[in-house]
């Protein structure tokens, strides 16, 4: 690894130019390496620009797992501050559970808020008649025992343009921006000192960052290793503007929504999450007319609206869930930035690695080591 003072003109190269990429190879820019980024498509363009792009520590376990969340949280504000940017909205998300004792991403959503709480947590009650006033649009008929929360930590990120803002912060600092399909690594001695692109180009480097998201095993089997990684495809579908005051992002049983701009809704359900590997969305499917109806059951106004739009995406979940970062031990050279939420840690990993190239080893990160994830 490198001194705080040795990252001045070091080589590295970034692969992979979504929410974590982006970010990282600004930070990375702005200590004073000399960076490439390379993307095989356009900056945004894969899993991060067709996320729900939820900003949460929500269920996230064990607590280290938590606290890394709401460090970055912090660090996206942060980052919006620093660049006078807009694209992160932390007014909270609403959850609750139904009659039958349902809710979004928990199977017992008492016992995690009770975690919450325990951990910091800002954790708000509110009664149904109460959010008639914070939450004009939803109409709330399926909560139990009229307990619905507020938690006020969660927000979302409007990532192409939290990218598009970190890159042009990034080139200010000398990144250098490559579209190109990465078809080789190559060095000596079983490590990595050079990318070769399907053009032939070939560019050197000191350090490979392999920030691809689901595409990430397909860069480290260039040098015949494997990440224990699993990919599943979620889809989500977006209103056509619709008049709805809707402010906060929701995670209800039945489905997840939030505002996407210009007056537009993005929304997903248990089931769109999990779509089987295909190519693209049926509009006319049982599964997306369900979805519709679940939607105009919690927003009334969105009945007669019908989806503009849908965004498929492929996620990358570790074995573990837990976040893969550092370096390969047995391929010099090669460092690993690969997770499921990255849209939430995108900000705090990027500021976690360069810190852990300063001091050669950031204890925060040691939980989240490759050795653990890297198939034999």
């Amino acid at each position: 690894m490198h001194s705080s003072r040795e990252l001045s003109g070091v080589k590295m190269i970034v692969i992979g130019a979504g929410s974590v990429g982006s970010v990282l190879a600004y930070r990375l820019s702005q200590s004073g390496a000399n960076v490439t980024l390379i993307d095989r498509t356009f900056p945004g363009g894969g899993t991060s620009g067709n996320s729900f792009a939820w900003v949460n520590g929500f269920a996230k376990t064990p607590r280290e797992y938590y606290m890394l969340s709401m460090r970055s949280i912090r660090a996206h504000e942060d980052l919006q501050n620093e660049l006078n940017g807009r694209w992160f909205t932390q007014s909270g998300a609403w959850h609750w559970e139904d009659a039958a004792g349902t809710a979004g991403y928990s199977s017992n959503l008492s016992e995690t808020l009770r975690t919450l709480r325990s951990w910091g947590g800002r954790v708000e009650p509110h009664t149904v008649s109460e959010i008639k006033g914070l939450e004009p649009s939803l109409a709330l008929s399926d909560v139990a025992r009229d307990e619905v929360y507020l938690l006020r930590d969660e927000g979302w990120v409007q990532v192409v343009p939290m990218i598009e803002s970190v890159l042009a912060a990034g080139v200010a600092c000398g990144l250098d921006l490559v579209r190109g399909e990465v078809s080789g690594l190559s060095g000596a001695n079983g490590g990595v000192d050079s990318v070769v692109l399907s053009s032939g180009e070939v560019i050197d480097a000191d350090l490979v960052f392999v920030c691809a998201g689901p595409a990430s095993n397909d860069v480290a089997s260039l040098v015949g290793r494997k990440l224990r990684l699993e990919l599943t495809r979620g889809a989500f579908a977006v209103t056509c503007p619709v008049p709805s005051q809707l402010r906060r992002v929701v995670i209800s049983p039945d489905v997840i929504v939030r505002p996407d701009g210009g007056g537009r809704l993005i929304c997903g359900s248990e089931a769109t999450l999990v779509i089987d590997p295909t190519p693209s969305v049926d509009p006319s499917s049982a599964l997306i007319e369900s979805l519709h109806d679940k939607l105009a059951d919690l927003i009334p106004n969105v009945r007669a609206a019908p989806f503009e739009a849908f965004r498929l995406g492929t996620r990358v979940v570790p074995f573990d869930g837990l976040p893969i970062v550092g370096p390969d031990n047995n391929v010099p050279g090669l460092y690993y930035v690969v997770t499921h939420s990255g849209i939430t840690l995108s900000a705090g990993l990027a500021d976690l690695v360069v810190e852990d190239l300063a001091v050669s080893g950031s204890e925060r990160l040691q939980a989240y080591r490759p050795d653990r994830a890297l198939a034999s």
